[in-house]
């Protein structure tokens, strides 16, 4: 049986002066130095962003994020994908709202379980709106909409570039 997963770290915004304590951090964890390329970020300043790629056992990143919520003031999201036979995560931090964490299904799609599903509908009483924030809260809704503004910084920052080849 394979206990190897890959993911991604992507920290939206970290202070500066925190930026090396993240690498050791990340890197005691997944076994080995990881490649880091940070940039500012253009949503907060004097903060940096970055992106990185990893392997290592499954769990680990949930052994990120734990270690990472440590410093409060970083925005960043984990996924890890543990293969066709497991379920990934991801994992979600913003300073206003802390952690937030959501299966995946080996597609990468968002998972609730029926024992959510449960929750959600007998905590609703039949209310058609206690249903759409319950499942919003299952799902990281709260965290999804905080961090959108700083993926499409990424992803613009992204396409300017690829705009310049040729």
């Amino acid at each position: 049986m394979n206990n190897r997963a890959t993911g991604v770290l992507v920290v939206h915004s970290a202070p500066r002066a925190i930026s090396s304590h993240v690498e050791w951090a990340v890197n005691a964890i997944v076994g080995v130095p990881l490649r880091y390329r940070w940039k500012p970020s253009p949503l907060v300043d004097d903060a940096m962003r970055v992106e990185v790629y990893w392997e290592a056992p499954v769990g680990s990143a949930t052994k990120i994020a734990s270690t990472l919520r440590g410093w409060s003031d970083l925005r960043f999201e984990i996924t890890e994908d543990a293969g066709p036979a497991a379920l990934g995560v991801h994992i979600a931090h913003t300073p206003s709202l802390g952690l937030s964490s959501v299966s995946l299904d080996a597609g990468g799609s968002l998972v609730v379980n029926e024992h959510q599903i449960e929750s959600i509908l007998q905590g609703a009483g039949g209310d058609l709106t206690a249903v759409r924030d319950g499942f919003d809260r299952a799902l990281g809704g709260a965290w999804e909409r905080e961090l959108e503004p700083f993926r499409v910084t990424r992803n613009e920052s992204s396409l300017r570039l690829l705009r310049g080849v040729g």
